[in-house]
């Protein structure tokens, strides 16, 4: 047990300091990846119905200064989430832009 412990304690010092990320805001957030996608096309494409749509299916627009942590990012500029909301928490697609260190 002493040795998880002390394994534990190693991690976390190799890990260096926890950052606390936020939302800037201003950006959409979908509770999946395709639909995260999705309204990025209906951004591009200035689809006003399809972005109207999404936003009462399944994403929102984050508003600023919402703690996070960023589960994934990729290469495209979208990142993975977990934003908390008071007690709660939720997973969402968003912008890299989105996040501020």
């Amino acid at each position: 047990m002493r040795h998880i412990a002390l394994a534990v304690l190693i991690l976390f010092a190799l890990a260096g300091p926890v950052t606390a990320e936020t939302t800037k805001g201003g950006y959409a957030a979908c509770v999946s990846e395709d639909l995260f996608n999705q309204v990025i096309s209906a951004i591009t494409k200035e689809d006003e119905r399809g972005f109207q749509y999404l936003m009462n299916n399944g994403c929102v627009m984050l508003q600023s200064g919402l703690s996070l942590s960023v589960l994934d990012r990729t290469w495209t500029g979208t990142a993975k989430i977990r934003v908390y909301l008071g007690n709660d928490a939720m997973i969402v697609w968003t912008n890299t832009e989105n996040i501020v260190p």
